[in-house]
């Protein structure tokens, strides 16, 4: 539940203590809500930390827990189909969450790779690579499925060692053929079946 006084959702979004919007309503900075309205319907983000929340779960009994689920944009790729001419939209490549009370789940994340060109690696702030996946395409081939085996597309779990409080994504530039192809690579959660 919200504190007495303060606003309990934005959109869709139930927004409990120790989250909250306005002043007063959250616990420290780190759980600042800001709900923008300008969205139809409005979306709850991190202040701090500029991430959208999609969903915030307090559970509480035999097995307590607590989940912030946040949306992130893919780090997305196209070539142009010349080696050395190639053309990419990126937008974060890394998301980091040094100094703040979260993590990324390594049970509930997957990294997730989605098109035809090549090879992605996650890396840590020292560049050491935490976990990568390639994937490829047949010529010919038509997309049509909802799984994730290497075939258009590529999945691996979060090696169990380490904290998640950043990562970065990187393509292989090498694996990238002269053709026109596109990527997608992300951490996203492991229920997810389509991008």
């Amino acid at each position: 539940m919200a504190l007495l006084g303060c606003e309990e959702k934005c959109g869709n979004v139930s927004i409990p203590y120790p989250f909250g919007i306005g002043a007063n309503c959250y616990y420290d900075s780190w759980y600042e809500i800001v709900c923008h309205k300008y969205f139809s319907p409005p979306k709850p983000f991190l202040r701090r930390l500029n991430l959208e929340v999609m969903e915030i779960t307090l559970k509480s009994g035999l097995f307590n827990y607590q989940m912030l689920t946040v949306g992130t944009s893919p780090l997305n790729i196209c070539t142009g189909g010349v080696v050395g001419n190639s053309s990419s939209t990126q937008r974060n490549t890394s998301v980091d969450l040094g100094g703040s009370p979260y993590r990324f789940s390594r049970d509930y994340n997957v990294f997730m790779v989605k098109g035809c060109a090549g090879g992605v690696v996650m890396m840590n702030r020292r560049n050491k690579i935490l976990a990568g996946c390639a994937s490829i395409c047949p010529k010919n081939y038509s997309i049509v499925q909802n799984y994730c085996y290497g075939v258009s597309c590529c999945q691996t779990p979060i090696p169990i060692e380490y904290s998640l409080d950043f990562y970065q994504i990187g393509f292989d530039d090498e694996a990238i053929p002269n053709s026109y192809t596109c990527m997608a690579a992300a951490l996203m959660a492991d229920t997810f079946t389509a991008w």
